[in-house]
């Protein structure tokens, strides 16, 4: 069967990190839809685990796709640049209530952390769990795509990121988030963290301290941050 693929209209051209992302048409074999142009123009990485930034996004996105994780479908692959499903909706960070979806957050996380692969990990050896799991890498609620109207969770989004390591990276991760909002007080900074982990169930003390220890040394040699804190949300756990 012939592919008749037409690209037209990529407008909004928004620089994020090391890619380009612009929101168009695509057009195959008769069939429009909406979609979003991604280009890549560097080798920009937190861990550093693959220099091939749109291979990796491909590559973990199909990943998603063959177990039923809500993301992108890739429709094309072009020279550095992917043409991927949009997913209409808001980012989490836009919610009216954001507390409300923390149990829907920890489900899809865990969801993704059950990809297990024997791929060469980030930081393993220094935690107590061994299991490897896929790690999105900048797991956060502005990653987040949910419907403006009940909250029901898109997909998830930006995967260029994701490497394989212990989970309790991720989950470290989007801890430091929640705490870096604008909440009233220390003691509903810390409900909020047992209820996102609470939901998650499947991590350890120990192993959260380790990976806010590695994310805080990693920060530090990169010099740069996406929170405004550091990562203290260790402090609100176990006071």
């Amino acid at each position: 069967m012939k592919l008749l693929i037409k690209v037209k209209m990529f407008i909004e051209k928004e620089k994020i990190n090391d890619s380009f992302v612009s929101v168009g048409e695509w057009t195959c074999d008769g069939y429009t839809q909406k979609a979003v142009k991604k280009e890549y123009t560097g080798k920009f990485s937190w861990w550093n685990t693959e220099d091939d930034l749109c291979k990796r996004e491909k590559e973990v996105l199909n990943l998603c796709y063959d177990h039923y994780i809500l993301a992108p479908l890739v429709l094309f692959e072009g020279d550095n640049y992917l043409i991927l499903e949009w997913i209409d909706g808001c980012n989490a960070n836009l919610y009216q209530n954001q507390r409300k979806l923390l149990p829907r957050i920890a489900t899809i996380l865990r969801k993704i952390h059950s990809i297990r692969n024997t791929h060469i990990a980030v930081y393993s050896p220094q935690f107590s769990d061994a299991k490897i799991s896929l790690l999105h890498g900048d797991f956060h609620n502005q990653n987040i795509m949910v419907s403006p109207e009940n909250g029901e969770i898109r997909g998830i989004i930006d995967f260029e990121e994701a490497c394989y390591g212990n989970r309790h990276l991720d989950i470290a991760h989007y801890c430091q988030y929640l705490i870096d909002q604008p909440f009233k007080d220390s003691s509903e900074k810390k409900e909020i963290l047992l209820e996102f982990l609470d939901a998650y169930e499947d991590y350890t003390i120990d192993d959260l301290q380790t990976a806010s220890r590695i994310l805080e040394q990693r920060n530090e040699y990169l010099n740069t941050s996406h929170f405004t804190t550091t990562f203290t949300f260790m402090n609100y756990l176990i006071s």
